[in-house]
């Protein structure tokens, strides 16, 4: 049986591109300072101006290596930490950026793509704090998966 080469690869927790090249496209406190989760990580914005791109590079970095679907782990705002310093600004609603950004890069490739749920998600179907709503994602992903029990 021939079972598919997947990529699994962290959409938004990144630990260098936003703190770097694409600081304006992280997750910022009201200071303006790059916001860090627990082991200092930064974070994409999902509306970000340059999210999208990155993501989409590194979809296509995979499938040029020979992998046949995509997982997105991490595809969701940041749920743990200091998650009360991220300032996302009036009216931005993480839901709706998240779905956005499903969507756009549904329509950048014609990879598989799965993604991996927040436990939250995964149990009710949807988690305001991380923006996953599974009902509005599902339609841009091929797979869905529960994550992984410790």
């Amino acid at each position: 049986m021939d079972l598919p080469k997947i990529a699994v690869i962290s959409a938004l927790r990144d630990n260098i591109r936003p703190r770097t090249g694409y600081r304006s496209s992280a997750l910022h406190t009201a200071s303006g300072a790059t916001w860090l989760d627990r082991e200092y990580i930064a974070w994409f914005d999902p509306a970000g101006k340059d999210t999208l791109a990155c993501l989409i590079a590194m979809i296509d970095a995979c499938e040029a290596a020979g992998f046949e679907q995509v997982v997105l782990e991490n595809f969701h705002c940041p749920n743990a930490g200091k998650i009360d310093l991220i300032d996302y600004g009036e009216g931005y609603s993480r839901q709706s950026a998240l779905t956005e950004l499903a969507r756009q890069l549904r329509e950048a490739t014609d990879l598989p793509l799965g993604l991996i749920l927040t436990e939250t998600a995964a149990t009710d179907l949807l988690d305001s704090v991380s923006g996953q709503d599974v009902a509005e994602l599902a339609q841009y992903f091929d797979l869905l998966y529960l994550p992984a029990q410790n």
